[in-house]
């Protein structure tokens, strides 16, 4: 649950995912999940196929991070993307304000 300023809201952590490949599909989807207040609302993945078969119900779908970002409404970011690319995908989200949890 977001915590804005000293009142609690009822609306779940919003996280956007970069990269819907086999680490997301296989371990951080049913992960995050589990969670309760948190939601992956939306996924950034260059591969149609992957974006298809990683797309979690209600979750927003975008070929780019930098798309993902631009589109804001969400309040983190996991970067499960290839590790050649976790530096941009990292800084991008940094840069919008956002905190990031960073696959190895």
């Amino acid at each position: 649950m977001r915590n804005r300023g000293r009142a609690e809201v009822s609306e779940p952590l919003r996280i956007g995912v970069c990269g819907a490949g086999r680490v997301f599909e296989r371990l951080y989807a049913p992960a995050l999940a589990a969670i309760p207040g948190l939601r992956v609302d939306a996924i950034a993945e260059p591969s149609v196929e992957r974006r298809v078969l990683g797309g979690i119900d209600g979750a927003r779908l975008y070929a780019s991070a930098d798309e993902m970002l631009s589109a804001g409404d969400i309040d983190a970011v996991a970067a499960l993307s290839p590790p050649r690319l976790h530096h941009e995908h990292t800084l991008a989200a940094l840069r919008a304000g956002l905190p990031v949890l960073v696959e190895k």
